[in-house]
């Protein structure tokens, strides 16, 4: 966490600077309550105006120093909250598909929103707010000394069960927010799961099911937060007994110095006053330890999540040049829960030619192409690309020059201008023009406001085909383009694929003979072995 709280340097000094002037001011008010005393008394040689104007001043400077100190403490948490949240961002992005998958979208919609935010509200709030209280405490110690070191000493002794009950509950304040952060996050990957598939609840007639599921979830979660509220409550009725203790003990113990004739009455009361600023943290040190122990728990774990990812050890790479232009499977062999996808796969596709992949459903023709953007462990061989290995570390290249067309591409609730470029800081917007052209949609408005739900199957194929254009890559990866399509529409598609500049792999099941003849190459994939065939052997 170190390096989260080094980029906010300046914000931390000018923190700590109003904390330890609000601290001396919180305490500076036994001296106010002193002064009282001594004029109410005749004791002191100020008049009754001039405590008043003292007061206003004091009282106008106090808020005034509180006003700034509570804002940058806000703000101070809310830019650390960012911070991470944009290191969340950038260790999403560094992600294959495979690890993105893995784990799926509600856990990093989870890290980004509940988990940051109870990093907010429970490790850097506390941090804060604990630091204010620190100063406060030692403030008040001193100014305490300074009046009687006798009944401090007895005041602090009273005060030696608000030290002691966080670490005698720390296992058990641990044990409880962990168990919380844990059922936050499993609630709400649970829930998604369930929402995602409530077609299936409700086409299976099974909805009872699910709302039982649903129901054990956020009661699973309840009684976690009820076994933490209970726990909380039985540590606020414990400082409330010690509070009172220490209050009643530090006057009875006043009194008898008094008697004693080594304390005034106007000492007395600045004392006890001191003495709450001396009690308050400590009271509330038990509440700050707790949220501080489950919110550094949290951060802790999500920083080592990420630093064990950007501290990866860089392999270095094999470089080979035999086939410099050419997208190269070899000896590629990808085996997934036991069941072989493909199978010692050698294949080249030269990058300026345009090629065609044909299959039955199932037979791993997508999956050929998938391993290039989602980076899984294959379980024999190499891929290269300008004879150079691809690697996570080494495939920056080929994701700047190839550009692909998933089957499932997704349409961001935005415009259709930025959908295409997405969302490029100076888009050329002739470009944009010109790519929904040849793409089919030349009559949309680029402004259009559009959404995955708000548009055909066919038009979104097409506008995810404007999208691989607007990039100007040098090489096309297409999977089942043509799918969603109406049936006039594949011969434009077609043809404009094949008027591009650049080469191509297209896999299709849904494709023109015409298309097949203009194509340099097509293969058939069957039981996960990649074979060249000829347009006149296929039945179209």
């Amino acid at each position: 966490m170190v390096e989260i709280f080094n980029q906010r340097r300046k914000e931390l000094i000018i923190f700590t600077l109003l904390t330890i002037s609000l601290s001396i001011l919180t305490v500076s008010s036994a001296l106010i309550l002193k002064l009282f005393s001594d004029v109410a008394q005749n004791q002191s040689n100020i008049t009754y105006s001039q405590l008043v104007i003292i007061t206003s001043i004091f009282i106008l400077v106090q808020y005034g120093i509180h006003y700034f100190q509570q804002l940058q403490t806000e703000k101070l948490s809310k830019l650390l909250s960012n911070d991470m949240k944009k290191r969340i961002i950038q260790y999403i992005s560094e992600l294959t598909i495979d690890e993105f998958h893995e784990k799926g979208v509600g856990y990093y919609i989870s890290l980004l929103t509940s988990q940051v935010k109870f990093i907010e509200d429970n490790f850097f709030y506390s941090i804060f707010w604990g630091g204010y209280l620190f100063c406060q405490f030692l403030a008040a110690l001193i100014g305490s000394m300074l009046i009687q070191p006798k009944l401090v000493i007895f005041s602090l002794l009273l005060c030696i069960p608000f030290v002691l009950i966080p670490y005698l509950l720390k296992s058990k304040i641990v044990d409880q927010s962990e168990k919380i952060t844990r059922t936050i996050h499993e609630s709400q990957e649970n829930i998604q799961d369930f929402l995602n598939g409530k077609v299936i609840w409700n086409s299976y007639g099974k909805n009872d099911k699910f709302i039982d599921l649903a129901t054990n979830n956020i009661n699973t979660l309840y009684e976690h937060e009820a076994d933490k509220i209970t726990l909380d409550n039985q540590i606020g009725i414990i400082n409330k007994i010690f509070s009172e203790i220490l209050f009643y003990g530090t006057w009875l113990a006043g009194i008898y110095f008094i008697l004693k004739g080594q304390l005034t009455f106007g000492s007395l009361l600045a004392f006890t006053n001191l003495i709450a600023n001396l009690a308050f943290p400590l009271n509330s040190a038990i509440g700050i330890l707790t949220n501080y122990i489950g919110g550094n728990k949290v951060a802790n774990d999500l920083m080592d999540m990420i630093n064990t990812r950007q501290n990866r050890t860089i392999i270095d790479f094999e470089k080979e040049y035999k086939a410099s232009n050419c997208l190269e499977f070899d000896d590629v062999t990808l085996n997934k829960q036991g069941r072989q996808i493909l199978n010692h796969i050698d294949v080249q596709f030269d990058l300026f030619h345009k090629y065609l992949i044909i299959g039955e459903s199932g037979s791993g023709k997508s999956s050929l192409i998938k391993i290039l953007f989602e980076n899984p462990q294959l379980t024999t061989g190499k891929i290269y690309y300008k004879g150079q290995a691809l690697t996570y570390q080494t495939n920056q290249d080929f994701i700047e020059e190839v550009a692909y067309i998933p089957q499932d591409g997704y349409i961001f609730y935005d415009s259709l201008f930025n959908n295409i470029t997405l969302f490029e800081k100076n888009p050329d917007s002739e470009k944009v023009l010109e790519c929904l052209k040849m793409s089919g949609l030349s009559k949309w408005s680029q402004d259009e406001i559009i959404n995955k739900n708000s548009i055909s199957g066919g038009e979104k194929q097409r506008l995810l085909l404007a999208r691989a254009i607007y990039k100007d890559p040098k090489f096309l990866i297409i999977d089942e383009l043509s799918s969603s399509l109406d049936p006039q529409l594949i011969p434009q598609i077609e043809e404009t694929l094949l008027n591009l500049p650049i080469g191509f792999i297209c896999i299709s099941h849904k494709y023109t003979s015409n298309f097949a003849q203009k194509v340099d190459k097509i293969f058939v994939v069957e039981n996960g072995l990649v074979i060249e065939t000829q347009a006149t052997d296929i039945h179209v």
